[in-house]
């Protein structure tokens, strides 16, 4: 998702290459004998700066509460999340607040703001509360700006 990848389909009628994410919405949309062959990823991604992050409620063997996976691309930071809902997901608005760091708000201001554009996505289930949700969301937001951000 955040790599923006293409993938390859095989059906009866042949290949077909599509973006990622006009094949997936919520789960991945494929057709009775469709078939994903291959995943495209264009080489200049490969070596962008990137962050994996996955917290649990109680231990590092424990279900994952929320994973986040990020990539820095012209000073843009991609964001796609699991946990939060049902679905795995990348959402443009939460990105579109947090890129736009030189509008005089700071981090955590950006991150308040950008948790706010999710808050009918997060989901209340064994795991966590929503609101524990995004207060471990906050952090996880905040560790990775300072990380692919810098000091700024």
């Amino acid at each position: 998702m955040v790599a923006n990848a293409y993938i390859v389909i095989a059906s009866r009628d042949g290949l077909s290459r599509l973006p990622l994410m006009d094949v997936f919405d919520k789960r991945i949309k494929l057709d009775k004998g469709e078939l994903i062959c291959q995943i495209i990823i264009k080489r200049d991604y490969l070596d962008l700066p990137s962050i994996h992050v996955k917290r649990t409620k109680y231990e590092k063997i424990d279900y994952p509460l929320i994973t986040l996976v990020a990539l820095k691309k012209n000073q843009n930071i991609n964001f796609a999340f699991s946990g939060l809902c049902d679905y795995p997901f990348r959402h443009k608005p939460l990105e579109n607040i947090l890129n736009h760091n030189n509008d005089n708000k700071s981090r955590d201001e950006r991150i308040k703001l950008a948790i706010s554009s999710l808050n009918s996505f997060i989901l209340e289930d064994l795991h966590g509360s929503a609101e524990y949700k995004r207060f471990v969301l906050h952090k996880m937001l905040y560790e990775t700006l300072e990380n692919l951000e810098g000091d700024s």
